[in-house]
């Protein structure tokens, strides 16, 4: 009796209802192989939809948030400082103390800031605490923060780069300033010109 097991493949000889079987067998298996294929790919679009709808939802919501951040107006009058968000938000920077006025108010290129100045009178005394010299100063605010510049004279200043920076110079009482960049999201100066000495400044230099 030949063993079967030891012909080659073509030779073997299958019973119809073997064949049968083998058949349902292997198109059971492409199905199924089919149907997962199926469910992936539909997983796929699926993930692929709730990614884009989630980031439709970021860039909505940064959006609306820019849209209520946005300042629509800003002035000074004797209180203080008013500005004015989108939506209707509003807030007041009160002047504290008597003698201090509001002036100078601007807003940025990009309506996210809001500058201003703070002058008062500023007295030079002596060791006796005699008054020997009298000028108004000036302080600088943006978005209710004060930006320190630590000279006794502010020459002048104005935002810079869509209004991320602000640029301004400052200096003694008499023969100008130096010119400063303060950027706003650091909080700190990033760059500075010697222009009381002739220097050639910097392109930002002219947003002055």
């Amino acid at each position: 009796m030949t063993d079967l097991g030891s012909l080659p493949l073509n030779n073997r000889k299958y019973s119809p209802s073997i064949l049968a079987i083998l058949i349902l067998y292997i198109a059971a298996f492409l199905q199924h192989s089919h149907l997962a294929w199926a469910e992936w790919t539909y997983v796929d679009e699926a993930t692929t939809t709730i990614t884009n709808h989630i980031n439709s939802s970021r860039d909505e919501n940064l959006k609306n948030l820019r849209s209520q951040q946005r300042i629509v107006k800003a002035y000074c009058d004797a209180a203080g400082a008013h500005v004015l968000y989108g939506r209707g938000k509003k807030v007041i920077h009160m002047m504290t103390k008597k003698g201090k006025t509001c002036e100078d108010m601007r807003i940025s290129d990009d309506d996210q800031s809001a500058g201003w100045l703070v002058t008062s009178e500023v007295d030079m005394k002596d060791d006796k605490g005699k008054i020997i010299q009298s000028w108004q100063g000036s302080h600088l605010f943006v978005n209710g923060n004060e930006i320190d510049f630590h000279e006794a004279a502010l020459y002048g200043w104005g935002f810079y780069n869509g209004g991320r920076q602000v640029v301004f110079e400052a200096g003694p009482l008499h023969g100008g300033g130096n010119k400063f960049l303060y950027d706003l999201s650091k909080n700190k100066v990033i760059d500075e010109c010697d222009s009381r000495s002739g220097a050639t400044c910097p392109d930002w230099a002219q947003a002055l």
